[in-house]
């Protein structure tokens, strides 16, 4: 796969954009080039841009066509697609998993989207054929007040603004909680009995994103041994030999960002007693015999040294569309919509309210600051705001008297499931409960999450 990168002259003021390897990319040049120096050929009374914005703008256009390059199909074959053979449902699909599954605002997509749209329409005036075809902007009209106008009698006063339809308007209505986004422990345990029957790998990459709050472009990274980010860290049997009880993973996050979250040793047990322990052997086997055989695996280099900590039954890496596939599976055969980023924003409110209980703090704005100083070490976020919504989703549930419902120790009810299910789903499940009891009886605190 090529890869845009750039090339940012020392006095330039337009990147170059190449491929590793050298080959420049004429199209998107040529429009920077355009969009910077002659910008009323690409449309009349298109404001002015600095080096700056040129230079933000031609990275939102690489990363949408490094994403298109980057494209697997529903069983996770690589599946490239060129920007000029893309069409906008490509694009559609892209702005919602950003908005849903990387907590994307509509704004910040409404940003991408506006450059995207641009780069295509430049396409159009240089006859590069393209299956591209946005939604058509809405354009708003209104007039300028004359007492604020010097140049009134010079000019019209009616200015035109064009609104970015290419992103859904429920994606930039403001939220103030996760109220929404947070599922029962009933729902959960619905959904681990689900998971587990389609696959055991699902049931374990859900109860870890549960557990450590990750994205899932995190939980893809999560590592089965010592690798280059991660090079101090251990199994689960290496921690229960020691005292260890944490240790911290570091990812990449959203944004091609570092980030890093602490993890339990009860997740780490988890994993390994559902899933490790149990069937990965003869799937890294299955990978090995055939996997890395096929096409797919051939075109992304992969070969038998490798080590993919996900594989599914057929030893097949677990791709981020086959696990969000399945949770679409799964959301319509229970009857509630489900995810891979509802977990997170469940197990972070799960864990707020434990804490303030360990800590007997009430959960309101008016410690933010205390809660934001650990909460982000374990979300990996920056911005008090985020914070303040998780505040906002417990205080929430708390007045309404149902925070009860998400605690998974005062949940009997959800135990009921065990008589309509397998054996081996059932002891899994039990296991799972154990663990969730026991990660969320106060074993995280601020002293912890700050070291």
């Amino acid at each position: 796969m090529k890869k845009i990168i750039f090339n940012h002259l020392k006095d330039g003021d337009v990147p170059i954009p190449y491929f590793e390897g050298g080959e420049v990319h004429t199209d998107l040049l040529n429009f920077l080039l355009c969009r910077y120096h002659y910008r009323s050929l690409l449309r009349p009374r298109l404001k002015e841009t600095t080096p700056i914005t040129i230079k933000n703008i031609a990275h939102h256009i690489a990363y949408l066509i490094n994403i298109f390059a980057e494209n697997e199909d529903e069983n996770g074959n690589m599946a490239s697609i060129d920007y000029r053979v893309a069409t906008f449902e490509h694009v559609s699909q892209i702005i919602n998993h950003l908005h849903e599954e990387e907590d994307w605002t509509g704004e910040s997509l409404k940003i991408y989207a506006s450059s995207w749209r641009l780069f295509y329409e430049f396409l159009t005036i240089e006859n590069v054929n393209h299956n591209m075809v946005f939604p058509e902007r809405t354009i708003i009209k209104h007039r300028t007040d004359k007492d604020d106008d010097f140049f009134s009698h010079t000019r019209e006063n009616i200015r035109e603004t064009s609104i970015e339809t290419a992103v859904p308007d429920r994606f930039c209505v403001k939220r103030d909680d996760y109220r929404d986004k947070v599922i029962s422990m009933d729902n959960w345990f619905k959904l681990y009995n689900y998971l587990y029957k389609e696959d055991v790998v699902y049931a374990v990459m859900a109860a870890t994103m549960m557990q450590t709050f990750l994205r899932i472009g995190g939980v893809m990274q999560f590592p089965i041994g010592i690798n280059p980010m991660n090079k101090r860290w251990e199994r689960y049997a290496q921690m229960a030999q020691g005292d260890l009880q944490y240790q911290r993973f570091n990812y990449i996050n959203k944004g091609q960002k570092t980030a890093n979250c602490l993890v339990h040793i009860t997740t780490m047990k988890m994993i390994f007693d559902e899933y490790l322990d149990t069937v990965y052997d003869s799937r890294h086997q299955l990978y090995i015999d055939k996997y890395i055989y096929k096409k797919h695996a051939i075109k992304q280099n992969r070969d038998d040294n490798m080590k993919f900590t996900w594989l599914n039954k057929n030893g097949t890496p677990v791709s981020i569309r086959e696990l969000q596939a399945v949770f679409k599976e799964a959301s319509e055969y229970l009857g509630f919509e489900v995810t891979p980023h509802t977990l997170r924003h469940t197990g972070a409110t799960q864990i707020l309210y434990r804490w303030g209980k360990e800590n007997n703090i009430t959960i309101t704005s008016a410690n933010t600051t205390d809660i934001h100083s650990w909460l982000k070490y374990q979300l990996g976020h920056q911005n008090i705001s985020t914070t303040e919504m998780y505040v906002a989703t417990v205080h929430r549930l708390q007045s309404e008297n149902v925070i009860i419902e998400l605690l998974a120790s005062t949940l009997p009810q959800s135990r009921e499931f065990f008589d309509n299910i397998k054996p081996e789903a059932h002891d899994a499940m039990k296991r799972a409960i154990e663990n969730q009891d026991e990660y969320f009886q106060g074993r995280v605190n601020d002293e912890t999450l700050a070291a």
